[in-house]
This record gives structure tokens, sequence and C-alpha cells, in this order.
């Protein structure tokens, strides 16, 4: 399990210039890195984390943030 509040960016070189389409593509499954330094970068999804939890995407180029709590199933 992944700790609450990780902050994650766009995998693969992908950006987000609002938002809106970044939370769209962590919610649809997409794959994001965990920015966090102690987790190594490894690649999750929304999979990874337990309906409640919250996370934080990084967006346009990095610069900006959003949250996102995981959805009930």
């Amino acid at each position: 399990m992944i700790p609450n509040y990780s902050e994650l960016v766009p995998a693969y070189g992908r950006d987000f210039k609002s938002a809106k389409l970044a939370k769209e593509n962590f919610l649809s499954g997409k794959d994001w890195q965990l920015a966090s330094v102690f987790e190594g970068g490894s690649y999750c999804g929304i999979a990874d984390f337990l309906p409640g939890q919250a996370v934080l995407l990084r967006f346009d180029g990095l610069r900006k943030v959003c949250p996102v709590k995981i959805p009930q199933k």
C-alpha cells in the first residue's frame, strides 16, 4: 500500500495544462510516477491506492498541483 498524500508526476513524459485533464488521466487508470525520493520513482496508478486516500498530482511542467481523492468502488 502506498501512503496517504503521495505526490505523483505524469509518467512517460506526459504533461497536462489543466487540473481537469490531469485528474481525468489519473482516474482513467493511466500510469503516474511517485515523486518521492523515498519511493524511488516507482510507477503507479489509481489501482495502487485505497478508496478514500488522497494524492497530489503535479501538472503544467510540474509547477502546479491538484489534490485527488480516490473514489469508492
